[in-house]
């Protein structure tokens, strides 16, 4: 996925990647509609990472059933727009991965 976004947000993305690797064991991940998309064979797709020019979106699938939720979304998805690394730290992003491994997303 790094490959094809903008060379600005690039190291985010790869600690973002990194992060959510770290989090959720045996994780999948596929590229889809130009997003990246993070789950397990059991509990289904949980995270979508959309890259942006300037921002990405760490979307979790199903984000409303997190306590506290994600600020941002409709629905079932749930997410946080990132524009800087140091954002990361700022939401506590571990706190919401370890949510996500927790449940089950979309099958």
């Amino acid at each position: 996925m790094a490959n094809q976004i903008m060379p600005g947000i690039q190291p985010m993305i790869q600690t973002i990647d990194r992060l959510i690797h770290d989090a959720i064991p045996d994780l999948n991940y596929a590229v889809k509609w130009g997003s990246a998309f993070y789950g397990t064979n059991d509990q289904g797709w949980l995270i979508e990472v959309a890259a942006y020019h300037v921002s990405a979106n760490i979307v979790f699938l199903k984000g409303a059933e997190f306590n506290p939720q994600p600020p941002l979304g409709t629905g079932e998805s749930r997410y946080f727009k990132i524009r800087k690394p140091e954002e990361l730290e700022k939401i506590n992003i571990e706190r919401f991965l370890q949510q996500a491994s927790r449940i089950n997303g979309w099958k």
